[in-house]
Formats: C-alpha cells, structure tokens, sequence
C-alpha cells in the first residue's frame, strides 16, 4: 500500500509471496524484500521482480543509496542469519566470516538499519547485534590435513605475516591476502617464532632447538641449551632471548647464545620487554622474572596459576596472563590481579597501547581492554585461539575448530561487544 499524504491506496505488488521490509532511496526507487528471496522495485510507476540469485526469507532491507543496499535473510536449513548486499549492479552474500563457510551467521537476523555505508547495524535472536564499518571478519581455513595446528604469529604489518605450524613443523606467510605454506623448518613441532625483520627470523621448539631464517634459507642455531623452548623475543637481530623449560632464558649478542641465571627453575612460556634493559619472561606457577641488563629477579606476581603470555604498552604497564581466566597487570611497582570475568585459560595478550589491549583463549575467546575494563567480543566461532598479533588496523588470530587449523583477521571495529 502506499500512502499519498490524504489516504492509502492498495498497489499490486507483482507477487503473492509475504513481504516483511521496505526501503527507497527515493520516489522512483524503493525496494521491498519477502519470503523464498523476493525482491520486488518500485520504479515510481510500477513493481517488477528482482532476481538477486536468493531464495531464503529476507526479513528487512536498509540502504545509503541506490548503489548500496542491504537485506538480511534467514536460511531455511538451519536458521543461520544471512547478509546480502546491492552495488548497483548486482546482489552478493557479503562474508562474514563466523562459521565454516564464512556467509552466514549462528544466529537469526531480523532487522537492519545504518547511518552511511561504513555504520550498519544487523540485530535478530539472543540479542545478536553485528557491526558493519565498511570491513568485516575474516576467517581463512588454512588447506591441509585437519590435524594442523597454528599455535603462533608474528609480522611486519597486517600486511605482512607470518604463523608456525606445530604438527609439521612449517610457516605460513599472508601477503594482506590468504595464507600460504612458506617454508619447511629444521626444527621439529616448533613453539614460537619473531623476527627483527623478514630477512631475519627465529623459530624455538623442544630440545633447544632455534631456526633462523636470513633471507635466503633457514638453518639450526646452537643453542647450548637441550631445554624444550617455548617463547622468543628480542629488540633486534643482536639482542634476542628465548625461555623455556626448568627456568631456562638463553640470549643471543648476534653471535652466541649463551645461558643466563634466571633465578627459578619454574618453566617458563612467554617473553616480552620495551627494550633491553626491560625484559619479562613468565610460566608456571605465577612465575614472573625481570631483566634490568645486568641480572634476572623473581618478582612477585600475586597469582599461583601458570602464566602463558606477557604484553605491556611501556615499561609502567605491563600485562600477563595465564589459567584460570588470570590476568595481571604491572604499574612500575607492583603486580596487580585483573577482573577478567572469565575462567577460561587465557592463552596470549597483545596490544596497541595501554587502552587497547586484547587476549585470547579457548572455545573462541576474545577479550579487549579499554582502560576501564576488560570486555568479551563475540567471535561466533568455538575455535581454540592460541596467539594474537596485529597493528593499529587488524588483529592476527591462529587457532584450531573441528575445521582444522584455521586463521582469523579481525578489525576492532567489526563487531559490538
């Protein structure tokens, strides 16, 4: 029906199917959506169909212009939310990277609404809201044998990145594109790698072993150490540490490596620091040991749960985590527990500044920091996140799903807490 500013006036639609929405970027330009992925326009002196290749129920549609339009459906197997969208020219099912096949959403859609092509908003079932600011989750499957597992990631840029496999003890690098497999390493079921660079390198695994990449090739370092390793960090190709089991830190002056006294012989997980006169390195049982440039102290956590990841935005702000949803953070005097509000075992923190922090875990966990609190994203996904790295534009997130090994892009902005 339409309404012609005295009474409404009965219009034949072209269909018999249920319509739900209606929208127009003017007179001669209004479109309405319905079931079995109707689409009918109104061109300002009749309806016609419009074959947008859909045949779920649309239940809404809302545009910033004729060339920009969106319309959100339900698919009839599984009830799974679909977002499609117009250019102009034509309908396409716009990726939204929460499930396997990356277009549809676990959860019904029922409304849509946007003020400009980069601020649209997707509401439907169990209070699902979904952000759109031009950009989206990216979720890539990386091919090969199921039994895969990305466990780190390190990069130049969101552009530029680099993942271990663990199982077959491969890289994987991303040109800002997919992934690929880049290189085989010397070193069996590696545990971390960083770079200085892309011409230098270092991948650390069991038995002490260290594989450094130049440019060119990779080949076996000595580390002196048949400690399993487990983290790596450095501030340039000639100051490099790596930690591991039973309290081990080793550093490499771009010559040798040579063993430090660390004070423990807890094992331990992740190493981090602003420079080399700054380092943390934590593990097992709450283990935090500081590197002031001359010696290693213990310091005081106050958690007993074991530590996998550490991160801080300066030397006065200093983030670990660890088991038990534990998060402990650093001011330059002490350490300090964090209300995470969660129980799961958080496996790395990474960040962008001291109001931008985020950590990951099982079961899809993903968690920001905004200098207030700490606040869960929905990731939709039920992967186990194992690392997160990233720039002021994405985050870098491996983990493993029934699907495989599988890698995750994510803007900040894409969607609501």
């Amino acid at each position: 029906m339409r309404y012609d500013g005295q009474g409404w006036l009965p219009m034949d639609s072209g269909t018999s199917m249920a319509l739900h929405g209606v929208w127009g970027s003017g007179a001669q330009d209004v479109l309405a959506v319905g079931d079995g992925g109707t689409i009918v326009l109104y061109d300002g002196a009749s309806w016609r169909p419009v074959d947008a290749g859909a045949s779920s129920s649309l239940r809404d549609i809302w545009g910033s212009g004729p060339d920009d339009v969106f319309a959100i459906a339900v698919r009839d197997l599984d009830d799974h939310g679909v977002i499609t969208h117009f250019d102009g020219h034509n309908w396409r099912s716009m990726r939204l990277g929460l499930n396997e096949e990356d277009y549809s959403l676990p959860a019904s859609l029922s409304s849509v609404w946007g003020s400009g092509p980069d601020d649209v908003f997707a509401i439907g079932r169990g209070g699902t809201i979904v952000h759109y600011d031009g950009r989206s989750w990216a979720r890539d499957i990386v091919h090969g044998p199921r039994y895969l597992t990305v466990v780190a990631v390190w990069g130049t840029s969101s552009d530029d990145v680099y993942a271990l496999e663990n199982s077959e003890g491969r890289t994987l690098r991303s040109g800002g594109g997919s992934w690929g497999f880049d290189s085989i390493l010397n070193v069996g079921s590696p545990n971390d790698l960083w770079g200085s660079g892309p011409d230098d390198i270092f991948v650390v695994g069991p038995g002490g072993q260290i594989d450094r990449f130049d440019g060119t090739s990779w080949k076996l370092m000595e580390s002196g150490t048949l400690e399993e390793l487990s983290g790596v960090w450095g501030t340039g190709p000639t100051d490099v540490f790596a930690v591991g089991g039973s309290g081990t830190i080793i550093h490499f002056d771009g010559t040798t490596w040579e063993r430090m006294d660390s004070g423990t012989l807890e094992g331990l997980s992740g190493v981090w620091g602003t420079g080399p006169t700054d380092v943390f390195a934590v593990g097992d049982s709450g283990t935090i040991v500081h590197f002031d440039g001359t010696s290693w102290e213990r310091m005081d956590s106050g958690t007993l749960e074991g530590l996998s990841g550490v991160w801080g935005s300066n030397p006065t702000d200093v983030f670990a985590v660890g088991g038990s949803g534990t998060i402990v953070r650093f001011d330059g005097a002490s350490w300090r527990r964090m209300i995470s509000g969660t129980s799961t075992t958080l496996a790395a923190v990474w960040g962008t500044g001291p109001n931008d922090v985020y950590t990951v875990g099982e079961r899809g966990l993903l968690l920001q920091y905004d200098g207030t609190a700490w606040l869960a994203i929905r990731s939709m996904t039920e992967a186990s996140f194992y690392d997160v790295w990233g720039d002021d534009r994405s985050l870098i997130i491996p983990g493993w799903s029934a699907a495989g090994a599988e890698i995750f892009r994510y803007t900040p902005t894409d969607l609501a807490h």
